[in-house]
């Protein structure tokens, strides 16, 4: 297991769903994790009770769609905590539409959070090890939102490989790109694109791990 003692590790999209979940392990084995998301009280009230436990942990306002948003907030990170030793590339931005009814306007922005957001944080905070979160959707989306999430499956399937040519070019000086790749996770966007419970969602997706 690796040791994230008193590393320093920025989180993408930690308001809330996977990227708070992780915030939260990882601050609990140690790591000094900085949240970041366009939406601020909810990660604070995160860092509050992370704190409250004497773990480590800092909520910033970032807008990954931002140019002057990402190099204020690494500028901030970079000259009052450090350089961090893991960049968790989390955020998302997802909306419903298959390839009849999908907005071209969804996508455009599902791009530019997904995958430019992406690149902005990293060219912004590359010095060190780099972690990006696509989907193993992205080569077989289920069933049960495949038609519907054009846009977003095309953004996790550019993400991996945005993380593979990262991967190439940077192995010669020593940083590290990794790719992680959760299951299909119900999270408060999950609920908010199907309209499904907790249980339904669990049940359409074994029964496509079955098929």
């Amino acid at each position: 297991m690796l040791d994230f003692q008193d590393k320093i590790v920025v989180v993408t999209g930690a308001a809330r769903g996977i990227g708070q979940a992780i915030s939260i392990e990882l601050a609990a084995v140690g790591a000094h994790v900085i949240l970041a998301d366009i939406q601020l009280e909810p990660q604070e009230k995160t860092v509050s009770e992370l704190q409250s436990r004497n773990q480590k942990a800092s909520a910033y306002q970032c807008d990954v769609t931002s140019d002057e948003s990402v190099k204020e907030f690494a500028s901030h990170v970079l000259k009052n905590i450090g350089v961090p030793d893991i960049v968790y590339n989390n955020a998302a931005f997802i909306r419903s539409g298959g390839i009849l009814n999908a907005s071209v306007e969804n996508i455009r922005r599902e791009l530019d959070v997904n995958v430019l957001g992406y690149i902005r944080v990293a060219q912004d905070i590359l010095p060190n090890m780099i972690v990006n979160t696509a989907s193993p959707n992205a080569f077989v989306p289920p069933p049960i939102v495949a038609g519907n999430l054009l846009g977003y499956y095309i953004t996790k399937g550019a993400d991996v490989s945005m993380s593979q040519c990262l991967a190439m070019s940077l192995k010669p000086t020593g940083v590290g790109v990794s790719i992680v790749f959760p299951d299909l996770t119900y999270t408060e966007s999950v609920h908010e694109l199907t309209g499904t419970a907790p249980s339904e969602f669990n049940t359409g997706f074994a029964d496509f791990v079955s098929t």
